[in-house]
């Protein structure tokens, strides 16, 4: 028997076509962990950012707080060197303060204050004209000074209708009006803000200082008469 003849030829097999190859994106690895992922990177900021702006920012209330917080400091310098007038030194050899020295703290005090709410408000809304800036100052001095007249007035009034002696919690309250106009229209106006030296973050520290003393001063006077 040939082998050849009764061998069974095999057939040839085709392979299925293999899948066009399509490459592969090349993806970025990501970074590696950081040591401390709680950590946020620090962001780079100008030092431009970093200076401590003059003034608080501009509010809408400028020119309404401005006349309040005037009259606040008039009121309150009026009330703090009319108890001090009145009330004699240790020893009673004269009144603590003189007649002369109350009205020129009373006038430089208000003054200072008028000029601080002025530049405020000239910042926040800039006046159009000279005039207009005449005009606005004018304001500011003749707004706070009328409220004032009114708040005397009704406080001497208010005095004068009772039987007994009023002049102690009449003067209390009027302080604290005083204190609480003046810290209220400095916050309306936008007049809070960081000192831009070492200069006038020592002045400002004691004026504040001053302030407290001749506060506390006059409340203790008003208490003890």
């Amino acid at each position: 028997m040939n082998d050849d003849a009764s061998a069974t030829p095999i057939a040839e097999t085709e392979l299925p076509p293999t899948a066009p190859s399509v490459p592969v994106a090349e993806t970025q690895a990501p970074p590696p962990p950081s040591a401390s992922p709680y950590r946020a990177v620090p962001e780079v900021v100008a030092p431009e950012a970093l200076a401590p702006a003059p003034f608080a920012a501009p509010r809408r209330y400028s020119l309404p707080g401005a006349c309040v917080f005037v009259f606040g400091v008039l009121l309150w310098a009026f009330l703090i060197m009319g108890e001090l007038t009145t009330s004699y030194a240790p020893g009673r050899h004269g009144m603590l303060v003189g007649e002369a020295l109350a009205v020129v703290f009373v006038m430089a005090t208000s003054a200072a204050a008028w000029r601080a709410a002025l530049l405020r408000s000239l910042e926040a809304s800039p006046a159009s004209s000279p005039i207009a800036m005449q005009a606005r100052g004018a304001l500011l001095a003749v707004v706070p000074f009328v409220l004032w007249l009114f708040v005397v007035f009704c406080a001497t009034a208010l005095g004068k209708s009772v039987s007994k002696n009023m002049d102690g919690p009449i003067t209390l309250l009027l302080l604290i009006t005083s204190v609480a106009s003046a810290l209220g229209g400095r916050r309306m106006a936008g007049l809070r803000g960081p000192a831009s030296s070492t200069r006038q973050r020592v002045i400002t520290r004691l004026l504040w200082v001053g302030g407290g003393l001749l506060t506390f001063v006059a409340c203790i006077e008003v208490l003890a008469s």
